[in-house]
C-alpha cells in the first residue's frame, strides 16, 4: 500500500512513502502542458527558465528574480514569468544545499532585458553542485522546451510591481546603526553579524550594478542624544568602517566618499518630549535616526 503526505514549504514538494522506505524522497508533480507565451506588451518583458537534464534527479533549482522566489524547476520542466523591462537580478540555487538564505536571496547577476520581448535561460546543475543560469537564443530554446512540460507545482512571490525600479537611477541603501554596530561602537571589530550580512549584501549589488558607477556616498548619522561633537564623531568613524569594510568585499576605493552629518538630519524628531523621563522609549523612538546610508550614483 501506498500512502502520500503533501508538506507545503518554499519548494511546495510532495513526499511519497513506500511500505518499505525508511527515507523520504521528493516526489513532484503538477506539470502542465501550457504553452509558451510570446505575445508580450509594451514595456514589459517576459523571461522563460527551462532545466536541463543535468544534476540530481530527485533535486529541484529554485529560481530568485531580484531575491523573490519564482518557481523549483526539476530536470526537464519549465516557467514563465512576465516583469518590467528593467535589469532584473536573476539567481538559482539547488533545494537544500546551504540554509544560508539571506545569500540565497541576494546572489545571482543582473540582465538587461529586451522591451516586448521574450528572454531564454537555461538552467543546469554543474559537477561543483551550483547550478547555473545561462541565456540562450530563441531557436534553441524552444527546441528543447518542445520536449518540456510547464511546472505549475508551486506559488510565485514574484510580484510584476516590485520588478519596475529602474536599477540604473541613484539608489540608496539606510542601514539601521543598532543592528550594523554595537551601542556606541564604530570599528569593524564592532561590527555585529547582521550588520556584516547587511553590508556584504550591498557589495555583491554593487559588483553587480548593471550601470557604470561613478561615486558612492556614504553618510552617517546618529539621533539627538549628546554633544554635537561627540555624534559627529561617533556617525564619521561609522561611515569611514563601513567604507573600509566594502573596498575589502571589493569595492572600488576611489568611487567612496565617507562623511558624516551627526545628528543634523533627524528622520524622526520631538522623541525626547513625546517620552520625557521614559530613556527607553526615547531610544526606540530614535531609532530611525541612528542609520548609515550609502548612496550610489551611475554615470549618465
Amino acid at each position: 500500500m501506498r500512502t502520500r503526505l503533501k508538506f507545503l514549504s518554499a519548494g511546495v514538494l510532495a513526499v511519497a512513502l513506500t511500505g518499505c522506505a525508511t527515507q523520504p524522497r521528493e516526489y513532484w508533480h503538477d506539470f502542465t502542458s501550457n504553452k509558451i507565451v510570446s505575445e508580450v506588451a509594451e514595456n514589459d518583458a517576459a523571461l522563460v527558465f527551462f532545466r536541463d537534464a543535468s544534476g540530481p534527479e530527485k533535486q529541484a533549482v529554485n529560481i530568485n528574480i531580484n531575491g523573490e522566489y519564482l518557481t523549483s524547476l526539476q530536470p526537464n520542466g519549465f516557467s514563465q514569468v512576465t516583469t518590467c523591462a528593467m535589469p532584473q537580478r536573476i539567481g538559482a540555487f539547488l533545494t537544500g544545499t546551504d540554509n544560508d538564505y539571506l545569500r540565497k536571496e541576494n546572489q545571482g547577476s543582473f540582465y538587461q532585458l529586451p522591451n516586448a520581448q521574450v528572454s531564454y535561460f537555461r538552467v543546469s546543475v554543474g559537477e561543483n553542485g551550483q547550478a547555473v543560469v545561462t541565456p540562450v537564443d530563441e531557436e534553441t530554446a524552444r527546441a528543447e522546451i518542445n520536449t518540456r512540460k510547464y511546472q505549475s507545482n508551486t506559488l510565485p512571490r514574484v510580484e510584476k510591481k516590485n520588478t519596475c525600479v529602474d536599477r540604473t537611477q541613484p539608489r540608496t541603501y539606510t542601514l539601521d546603526a543598532s543592528a550594523l554596530f554595537q551601542f556606541d561602537k564604530f570599528s569593524a571589530n564592532n561590527v555585529l553579524p547582521k550588520g556584516l550580512q547587511e553590508i556584504q549584501a550591498v557589495a555583491r549589488d554593487i559588483r553587480e550594478y548593471p550601470v557604470r558607477i561613478r561615486a558612492i556616498e556614504i553618510v552617517g548619522h546618529t539621533d539627538p542624544q549628546g554633544s554635537v561633537a561627540y555624534n559627529q564623531k561617533l556617525s564619521a568613524e561609522r561611515a569611514r568602517t563601513v567604507g573600509n569594510m566594502l573596498v575589502q568585499l571589493g569595492v572600488p576605493a576611489n568611487l567612496i566618499q565617507a562623511r558624516s552629518v551627526g545628528k543634523s538630519q533627524p528622520v524622526v524628531t520631538g522623541c525626547a518630549e513625546k517620552h520625557k523621563g521614559n530613556r527607553e522609549a526615547i531610544n526606540a523612538c530614535n531609532q530611525p535616526n541612528r542609520r548609515v546610508e550609502i548612496k550610489l550614483y551611475a554615470q549618465q
